[in-house]
């Protein structure tokens, strides 16, 4: 009996879900995209076919390079599959990395940290650090994790579908302008009077302060980017009414929206002690990582947000 308890014991432990957690080098900051839509869905396919349970990455650099973080919670069975084709993975991203490719797409010019012109290829296991000051706690972080899982699957598909430089900027435009009226004008915002506290001009002007750097007393970058944003209102509001036309980006849009809602309202219910401007901002940015976007693009696109959402087309799209 002994004997028997300690196996049903064991198996039992076995099955407990944990996150793991690798870096997986892309080889360069214009093949992470390609990494992104070509080696992700079959690694997750198979995980979940073990019972991976949730998922989620972001994009990153350091020292060695650019990489993917990659975070996937699941039992020993599925965590141990994934150790087992590391050899598998790091071959498939070499073979990634050997395509030909263009330049890198820049929406605003700035300097480059030395790890983003690093080409290292390979996966390194890691140790998961969740944000818990940022989210509100161990409970306000579980309520971030699962929204992650939904904003890494928009991505793939947006990734996959859209290049950046072109129609995936219409798309995180739209993206940015639909969380902030889900904040406002979601179906639960009623329940939670502090949703509505901040004004958008209001929101749009922290975002700008925060990721251009004026914040931090030096406001020259963004008024670079405020005329770069000015001088090509009219096109790129041309281009976010082609992209909101077509019928898949709607229906992610949707749920994007919903999904912003809901989020904030399960936040609500359980008191994280944040508030819901802080949620969406850093969700945001979020999205804009795993779209491909760094900070200043970010203030960029936070900029023709704020102006679609001035815009007639925008009170007609809601």
């Amino acid at each position: 009996m002994l004997t028997f308890g300690t196996a049903q014991a064991e198996r039992t432990l076995s099955e407990i879900p944990q996150w793991w957690y690798a870096c997986l080098y892309t080889g360069g900051s214009n093949a992470t995209d390609d990494v992104i839509a070509g080696l992700l869905p079959p690694m997750l396919a198979d995980v979940r076919m073990s019972g991976a349970q949730r998922w989620f990455f972001i994009r990153y650099f350091d020292d060695s390079g650019p990489h993917l973080r990659l975070r996937i919670f699941g039992p020993a069975r599925a965590l141990n599959r994934l150790v087992r084709s590391y050899s598998d993975v790091s071959a498939h991203l070499d073979l990634m990395r050997q395509m030909e490719r263009g330049e890198p797409v820049e929406l605003m010019k700035g300097p480059k940290h030395p790890g983003q012109l690093r080409d290292s290829v390979g996966i390194s296991p890691a140790v998961y650090a969740p944000e818990i000051e940022k989210y509100g706690g161990m409970v306000g972080v579980e309520l971030a994790e699962a929204f992650f899982e939904f904003s890494s699957e928009l991505a793939l598909w947006a990734v996959a579908q859209h290049q950046k430089g072109s129609n995936r900027d219409a798309l995180a435009i739209l993206l940015l302008s639909d969380s902030v009226d889900s904040l406002l004008t979601g179906p639960t915002a009623s329940h939670w009077w502090q949703r509505q506290r901040v004004s958008v001009d209001r929101f749009w002007q922290i975002h700008a302060n925060w990721w251009t750097g004026a914040i931090h007393g030096d406001d020259a970058f963004r008024k670079l980017t405020r005329n770069h944003a000015s001088a090509h209102r009219e096109s790129m509001q041309d281009r976010i009414a082609i992209v909101a036309a077509e019928p898949n980006v709607l229906a992610w849009r949707q749920r994007w929206f919903k999904a912003i809602d809901a989020y904030l309202n399960d936040v609500h219910d359980y008191d994280v002690g944040r508030t819901a401007q802080h949620l969406v901002f850093h969700q945001n940015h979020m999205i804009m990582n795993r779209l491909g976007y760094l900070p200043r693009e970010e203030a960029l696109l936070g900029m023709y947000a704020a102006d679609w959402m001035e815009t007639p087309a925008f009170t007609h799209d809601r």
